[in-house]
């Protein structure tokens, strides 16, 4: 029986001089699997070695029992057996760059425990360790010289919580923060402005360091969470402003500093929850004298990863070629020419869609309201481009879409429209507007 869980344990710029894979970022370390041994032994395993990573190596980690808030989706729930391709998976997603695998199994009389140390990059094992004893309370003995072999580093001296504790203090002195108020009326402002005016990539991710370094090094941990609500106050609105700029978008250049803006806004709501539980992490830790809150971020703070669509070129000729027929539609409409307008559309249509005449009074009233055009290219994604794409292969159509942005508010929307290849060339076969 396996059971398999997440925790991460934040390395900040913590560096292990004398283990060649110390490094700044984060991390990951699963709970034990086990084998012909009882499952609950598993998370006691895995806590003695995130408490030797603190006490001998000093190594702040987060323990899986502090991070469960984090794993909420249905399938971090349903990872039972998860290997290290899955455990690379999760790593790389939260920023990690290695991660320490264990298991426990019964050999006979004896208990085998094993550790392995993992590069996510390259899925490789830098590192093994594994030691055997005879009983499961003789575990604590086992657990701190084995994770000193693993990183290849002597144990250090116990973990100094005081000195902790008042460079913390010190770190708060240094860099005074914004008090709640400033915090949510300005910060957060300043930073829900930049996403929406699309400011360039580094400036943006400049300023979500600077406001997660503030909720870092906020006093206590109330004001940190009345902190992180405002910022969650903000979503709804901030989202929807960042989709109407998006499909408004009329250069493929626009268009992508709002994507990046929304892919940035994505990271920091990734980054608020472990920044959260490291804290709340230190608290614990001052409390029991074991440690102090973290005066370094607990993970690389770092521009989201581009993603692309990928080009296809047949597919875009024939968008374009559709979006000609719906140009001169609504060109027709501007110069209030109701033939011509007629004259872009396939008859009959097919069933439900109104006659062309009856179009046009609905097209003239939509125009008042809305700045009405063909979608550019660049506004589909790689998931819209293959669904029309498989849609023009099974209907033998070319679906391209209409783009509706209100005069009054900059409000934007999309509606589909089918174009069908006839004798006397591409028509609009399906549209049918709405208000």
């Amino acid at each position: 029986m396996k059971s398999t869980s997440f925790a991460l344990c934040s390395l900040g710029s913590l560096l292990l001089a004398t283990s060649a894979w110390a490094s700044t970022g984060q991390l990951v370390v699963p709970t034990f699997q086990v084998s012909s041994v009882d499952p609950n032994v598993a998370p006691i395993l895995t806590e003695l070695v995130l408490e030797s990573l603190l006490t001998r190596h000093g190594l702040h980690a987060l323990g899986p029992s502090d991070v469960q808030d984090l794993l909420v989706t249905e399938q971090t729930r349903q990872s039972m057996g998860c290997e290290t391709s899955c455990m690379k998976e999760l790593a790389g997603a939260l920023g990690a760059s290695k991660l320490v695998s264990g298991s426990v199994g019964r050999l006979g009389d004896v208990f085998v425990l094993t550790l392995k140390l993992v590069d996510v990059e390259s899925a490789q094992v830098l590192s093994r360790a594994s030691r055997n004893f005879a009983k499961l309370e003789g575990a604590k003995e086992v657990v701190g010289p084995l994770v000193d072999e693993l990183l290849g580093a002597p144990a250090r001296a116990s973990v100094d919580a005081p000195k902790l504790i008042g460079a913390r203090k010190e770190a708060e002195k240094q860099r005074p923060v914004a008090t709640v108020t400033t915090f949510c009326s300005a910060t957060v402002e300043a930073y829900t402005q930049a996403l929406l005016s699309g400011d360039e990539p580094g400036r943006l991710v400049q300023a979500r360091r600077g406001l997660l370094e503030d909720l870092l090094l906020t006093p206590f941990l109330a004001e940190v969470q009345q902190k992180i609500r405002c910022l969650e106050a903000k979503k709804a609105g901030l989202q929807s402003g960042l989709a109407d700029r998006r499909v408004a978008a009329n250069s493929p250049e626009a268009h992508e500093r709002i994507v990046r803006a929304e892919a940035e806004w994505a990271e920091l709501e990734a980054n608020l929850p472990l920044l959260l539980e490291a804290y709340k992490n230190g608290v614990d830790k001052e409390q029991r004298g074991t440690g102090a809150r973290p005066v370094e971020l607990p993970f690389v703070v770092r521009a989201p990863k581009a993603q692309a669509a990928p080009e296809d070129q047949a597919a875009k000729v024939e968008h374009e070629a559709g979006a000609v027929i719906l140009s001169k539609a609504l060109a027709a409409v501007e110069r209030s020419d109701k033939p011509a307008f007629v004259a872009q559309f396939a008859e009959p249509g097919p069933k439900g869609r109104a006659p062309a005449r009856d179009l046009y009074v609905t097209t003239l009233a939509l125009s008042e309201r809305y700045r009405l055009d063909p979608c550019p290219w660049h506004l589909l994604s790689a998931e819209d481009r293959a669904a029309r794409r498989v849609h023009r292969q099974k209907t033998g159509r070319t679906k391209i879409c209409l783009r509706l942005v209100a005069r009054e508010d900059g409000k934007a929307r999309l509606e589909d429209v089918e174009i069908i290849a006839s004798p006397s060339g591409p028509k609009i076969h399906d549209w049918r507007p709405s208000d």
